[in-house]
């Protein structure tokens, strides 16, 4: 055998090792994508989870205390509260706030828009009482909450008149939970 037929047998081999090279790494890639999106996927449901989670502890503290949910009621719908009862509201207030704001977050983290809209559609009827509406406006100050608090705020402003009050808090509140 000649030098040049072993040199063109020696360019063979290499081409087929290049080829084969790049049918594996194809392989690796596919395989690779689908891992990706099945851990998205994980942590899309994971942090969608945990949102959820933070306002259903929330929602089963009212549930579970009667005091709690009274006093909650009172203050949505702007009945006169004494200084503890109207601090306890703030706290509740705060709460909720701070786990609508988790989920807010939670939803941009994972681009969940339609999580995003149903966030941002319960905290403008939130935002729309005016001691919650407060509550928002101070959150809004901290750069950590300000998106959160502009969505919240602006959602208010799309809302029809009737609407854009705290009158009927309670009951808009409720009709939003069953829709």
């Amino acid at each position: 055998m000649s030098w040049d037929a072993i040199g063109a047998l020696a360019e063979l081999v290499g081409a087929a090792a290049v080829v084969a090279t790049l049918a594996f790494l194809v392989v690796q890639m596919r395989q690779n994508t689908r891992a990706l999106d099945e851990n998205s996927l994980q942590s899309r449901v994971s942090v969608l989870d945990r949102n959820y989670q933070d306002l259903a502890r929330w929602r089963e503290m009212l549930i579970r205390d009667d005091a709690i949910a009274q006093l909650w009621i009172r203050g949505c719908k702007g009945e006169d509260l004494s200084t503890s009862e109207a601090e306890r509201f703030v706290h509740l207030a705060n709460e909720l706030i701070f786990g609508l704001w988790r989920g807010f977050e939670g939803a941009k983290s994972v681009g969940d828009e339609g999580y995003i809209e149903q966030i941002r559609s319960i905290s403008a009827v939130f935002a729309s009482h005016p001691t919650l509406r407060g509550r928002i406006e101070i959150f809004a100050k901290d750069a950590l909450f300000a998106d959160f608090a502009r969505e919240a705020l602006s959602a208010v402003g799309e809302r029809p008149p009737d609407e854009a009050t705290g009158a009927g808090l309670y009951e808009r509140m409720r009709s939003v939970g069953s829709s």
